[in-house]
C-alpha cells in the first residue's frame, strides 16, 4: 500500500472500533485530526507509531476570513507533499466537507467512509449538498455500511467515477475463540434479554422499555408455565436518566438492569449472558439514522436470537423468520408477540442463533472486510485526476 494519510473527526474516533480496524489495514503515515488541542501526538497501535496532525477544528474554520482559511488550505498541502501521500481516507462525510476548500481541486484520489448520520441527517443536505455531491462525484472511493445507505449516496449523484463499496465494520471475531456461552439454554432458570446501544432517539430506548411493558402484560393473561426473564442493558447518553425513570413508573426496575457504559470486553461479557438480542431503531427526528449496528453483529456472532427493526443496516442482518425477527418501526405489537414466542420457545431461539451466528461468521467476517478494504483502497490509488 502507498503512503496513506487518514482524516478523522478527533482523537476520540480513533479510539473507535471501526477506525482502529481500518488503522490496522491502511497503516495510515499521518492522521489529521479536527480539535482544538495544539499538542503534537505520537499515537500507537498495535505496535505501529502514527504521527498526528492537527487541523482546526470545523466550527473555527468557519469563523475564519477567507485569508486564513487559505493559508490553511495551502498547509496541509505542504504536509502532504512533504510526506508524499499518495491517498487520503476520510471518516465521515463532514470530514471531507471540513477540507473542502483545498480538497475539490486536490489531485490526490481520496475514499469516503459513510457511517450513518453523515448520509441521512436533513441538516447535511441543507447545508452542504452542493459539496456533498462535489466530493462524491470526485471520490476515488465510497464506503457504506448498509444496502439502504448506498441508495442514499447515489440519490446524491448518479456520477460516481469511483467504487461503492458496502460493508459494514466486522465483529470481533475473537469472540469465537473466548465466549464460554452454552447456546442451548433450554435448562436456564431465567432467559436474559441483552440490549447493547447508546441511549439516543435513534436508538429508541423508550421504545423498548414499552416493548417489554407490553410482554409482560401478554404473559400475565396466560398463568401457565409463564416464563422468567430479565433484561440487561448496556450503554450511556443523554437519555439515560430518562429510560431509567420510565422504567420505574413502568415497574420494571426488578426486571430491567441498566449497567452504564462499559468497556467493549466488560460489553460482551454481559452479551454472553443473553439468549435474545433487541435492536428497535427508528428514524429519529432531523433524519438520523442507524448504519450496520457492530452490537447487533456481535451478538448475532455469539448466537443470540435477534429481533429488531425494518431500519437501515439491520435489514441486511436479519433473515426475517430465518435468523430472528423484524418488525416496523414503532410497532410495539408485533415486537412483543415475537418476544413472548422466543421466550416462550427455546428451540426456536437456539435455532435462530444458529443461523444468524453462521451468517456473520461466513458474510462478515474481518478477513473478508480486509480483502475488500485492501481492494478498494488499492483500486483508488491508482485513479488519476
Amino acid at each position: 500500500m502507498k503512503n496513506i494519510a487518514f482524516f478523522t473527526p478527533s482523537l476520540d474516533q480513533i479510539s473507535e472500533s471501526f477506525i482502529r480496524l481500518q488503522i490496522t489495514i491502511l497503516k495510515p503515515k499521518l492522521i489529521f485530526y479536527s480539535g482544538y488541542d495544539t499538542k503534537k501526538y505520537i499515537h500507537t497501535l498495535n505496535n505501529e507509531t502514527f504521527k498526528i496532525v492537527r487541523l482546526r477544528h470545523m466550527m473555527v474554520n468557519k469563523l475564519l476570513p477567507n485569508a486564513h482559511k487559505f493559508k490553511r488550505d495551502k498547509l496541509v498541502l505542504k504536509v502532504l507533499k512533504t510526506h508524499k501521500i499518495d491517498l487520503l481516507v476520510f471518516q465521515y462525510s463532514l470530514t471531507a466537507i471540513n477540507n473542502y476548500g483545498w480538497l475539490k481541486d486536490c489531485k490526490i484520489p481520496f475514499i469516503i467512509h459513510f457511517h450513518g448520520f453523515d448520509i441521512s441527517c436533513d441538516y447535511i443536505f441543507l447545508e452542504y449538498n452542493n459539496m456533498l455531491k462535489c466530493l462524491v462525484e470526485r471520490a476515488s472511493g465510497l464506503i457504506s455500511v448498509s444496502t439502504k445507505m448506498t441508495k442514499r449516496i447515489l440519490d446524491v449523484s448518479t456520477n460516481i467515477r469511483g467504487t461503492i463499496l458496502t460493508q459494514p465494520c466486522p465483529p470481533s471475531m475473537g469472540i469465537l475463540k473466548t465466549t464460554s456461552k452454552n447456546k442451548m439454554s433450554n435448562d436456564k432458570k431465567a432467559t436474559c434479554i441483552i440490549i447493547n446501544g447508546r441511549f439516543v432517539n435513534k436508538k429508541a430506548p423508550f421504545f423498548h422499555l414499552f416493548v417489554i411493558k407490553r410482554v409482560i402484560d401478554i404473559l400475565q393473561v396466560n398463568t401457565q408455565d409463564v416464563p422468567k426473564f430479565y433484561v440487561e442493558w448496556v450503554g450511556n447518553g443523554i437519555l439515560l436518566e430518562a429510560a431509567e425513570n420510565l422504567s420505574k413508573q413502568l415497574k420494571l426496575s426488578d426486571i430491567v438492569n441498566f449497567n452504564g457504559a462499559l468497556s467493549h470486553s466488560e460489553a460482551i461479557n454481559i452479551v454472553e449472558l443473553g439468549d435474545i438480542f433487541l435492536q428497535f431503531s427508528h428514524l429519529a427526528i432531523g433524519g438520523d439514522r442507524e448504519g450496520t449496528p457492530v452490537s447487533l453483529l456481535e451478538a448475532g456472532l455469539i448466537g443470540l436470537a435477534c429481533i429488531g427493526t425494518r431500519h437501515e443496516g439491520i435489514e441486511d442482518i436479519i433473515d426475517h423468520g430465518i435468523n430472528g425477527y423484524l418488525v416496523e418501526e414503532g410497532d410495539i405489537e408485533t415486537a412483543a408477540s415475537y418476544l413472548v414466542e422466543l421466550l416462550s420457545n427455546h428451540v426456536l431461539r437456539d435455532k435462530f442463533g444458529l443461523e444468524i451466528s453462521n451468517k456473520i461468521n461466513s458474510k462478515y467476517n474481518e478477513e473478508i472486510y480486509f480483502e475488500e478494504m485492501t481492494r478498494l483502497f488499492y483500486s483508488a490509488s491508482k485513479h488519476h485526476f
